[in-house]
């Protein structure tokens, strides 16, 4: 992420012709190694842009970088988006209900 980092603001910086950061603080990452936390993780990822102060949308499903309508079958889901584990984690008679609450 660093070399990454580095690399993006560099070129963000020449092309338009500034000097500095682009991003506060240091990169850092939580290991991720249980489904329950796996399952928190995902839901705070989609709803946080209801529980804001500000809401940024007023349907989780209008925000067009989400891939929340791709749980739901409201959308095509992207090749990248591996949708299985969470449904294994809700059960299948929860899949949608469980992945709201």
């Amino acid at each position: 992420m660093k070399h990454v980092n580095g690399l993006y603001t560099q070129r963000y910086n020449r092309r338009h012709k500034k000097d500095g950061t682009l991003f506060r603080g240091r990169y850092k990452s939580v290991l991720v190694d249980e489904d329950t936390y796996l399952l928190k993780l995902t839901r705070y990822i989609h709803r946080s842009l209801l529980e804001v102060k500000n809401k940024i949308v007023q349907e989780l499903s209008d925000y067009p970088w989400s891939s929340y309508p791709a749980y739901f079958n409201q959308s095509k889901p992207e090749d990248w988006l591996f949708r299985d584990k969470t449904y294994q984690m809700l059960g299948p008679h929860h899949r949608y209900k469980g992945y709201l609450n």
